[in-house]
């Protein structure tokens, strides 16, 4: 949690390496602040997306902090 609030993009081992989260300003309202699920690759095929994260996510120990060119 400390890498999300410090603006890092974090991803578990066992997800779509696709897939990411980091806390950003949700586009469908472009006002509040949340987790969001991106893309990695911005392929377009899948928008960004609220994270809801399930019990295994928060009791998780793989999670990793990603790099993603912006």
């Amino acid at each position: 949690m400390a890498a999300v609030l410090a603006g890092a993009t974090v991803q578990r081992a066992e997800w779509n390496p696709r897939r990411t989260v980091r806390l950003a300003i949700c586009p469908w309202n472009g006002t509040d602040e949340a987790l969001v699920v991106f893309d990695k690759n911005k392929l377009g095929d899948v928008p960004p997306f609220p994270f809801t994260a399930k019990g295994a996510d928060v009791r998780g120990d793989d999670w990793h902090t990603i790099e993603v060119s912006e």
